[in-house]
């Protein structure tokens, strides 16, 4: 499988980035480091993730990474990564399309 970033989820982790990096610029590198590093395992294992609640579509998931969740479509030959966001926001109503 290839995995794709959307431009909505790299935006994500910037924003994810400077936020913490507000505090420490270490801790910004390292976070969004895990998250896409946590994200390439899906190359292999792209049925991972549980099925997203709000959505309850098998081909759109997620991984729960602390307090994150990275949404992600199946496809045939790819894996796009639709969105990142904090747990405790509410899921964007347009990241499924």
């Amino acid at each position: 499988m290839t995995l794709k970033w959307s431009d909505r989820a790299v935006a994500d982790l910037d924003s994810i980035h400077a936020s913490i990096a507000r505090d420490s610029p270490y801790a910004a590198r390292r976070w969004v480091g895990r998250l896409w590093s946590e994200a390439q395992q899906l190359e292999t294992t792209p049925w991972i993730g549980r099925v997203v609640p709000e959505l309850q579509r098998e081909e759109i998931r997620e991984l729960l990474i602390r307090n994150y969740r990275l949404v992600y479509q199946v496809g045939e030959k790819t894996v796009d990564i639709l969105t990142v966001f904090e747990r405790h926001r509410r899921f964007p109503a347009d990241s499924s399309e």
